[in-house]
């Protein structure tokens, strides 16, 4: 079990990774966002997954685990499931939205603890990595979400998350500090990773490319004959 320590916080009275004082919500599989809080005590288990990357588990919720939940991925899932019952498959979307001075995040992603059952294991998988920008520390990076967890200039639910390298580097707002130390295992000393989703086609992509394929196929045919 550990206690996890923003080493630069904006709220220097309330360094460490916690919950939200309102953690009530009316999602069944979210149990609460997350907050920066005085409370040192050891909040978090870790589980190491077979690839050297961690899940996080709050010690007060059994059966939980933190997660960053991508609202606009969904919003395109259900997009994606109201096309597919009326035109067949559907493609996915994607969005890159710039990092803010403050490190407010992003408006489409939403760190939170919530109920393991309900959790994609991409987005609840994370690398513990040290890197030398801005001073050098651990960051907690989604190689799902491609950020890393950060605290921020807000009064509440001060956990947002910052850019991955394209972006820009997190001002050192993402640099934790475990309490007890983190094993080397734990650790991992290689790059940010990055995990991208496959596009699927849609149904009208196909329809055109068969004849496009067909068509090509009877014009070297022709020229073909031509030649000989």
């Amino acid at each position: 079990e550990y206690a996890i320590r923003f080493k630069l916080p904006f709220h220097s009275d309330a360094p460490y990774l916690g919950l939200s004082s309102g953690r009530n919500t009316r999602l069944d599989w979210m149990i609460s966002k997350l907050d920066t809080t005085a409370d040192n005590s050891k909040q978090w288990k870790i589980a190491l997954t077979p690839n050297g990357r961690v899940r996080f588990e709050h010690t007060a919720h059994p059966g939980s685990v933190l997660s960053i939940y991508n609202h606009f991925h969904k919003h395109q899932e259900l997009l994606q499931s109201l096309r597919q019952s009326k035109r067949g498959v559907a493609t996915n979307g994607s969005e890159i939205i710039k990092e803010k001075d403050d490190t407010v995040g992003h408006t489409h992603l939403w760190p939170i603890l919530m109920k393991l059952e309900w959790a994609d294991p991409l987005a609840a998988t994370f690398q513990v990595r040290p890197t030398q920008l801005n001073g050098g520390g651990l960051e907690i990076w989604d190689p799902d979400a491609k950020v890393a967890i950060a605290n921020t200039n807000v009064k509440h639910d001060a956990v947002g998350e910052c850019t991955g390298p394209r972006l820009g580097d997190c001002s050192g707002r993402e640099f934790v500090e475990f309490e007890p130390a983190l094993p080397a295992k734990a650790r991992m000393s290689t790059s940010r990773a990055a995990i991208n989703g496959i596009s699927v086609i849609h149904l009208w992509q196909t329809l055109l490319a068969v004849p496009l394929l067909i068509f090509l196929y009877c014009l070297v045919g022709r020229v073909s004959e031509r030649l000989h």
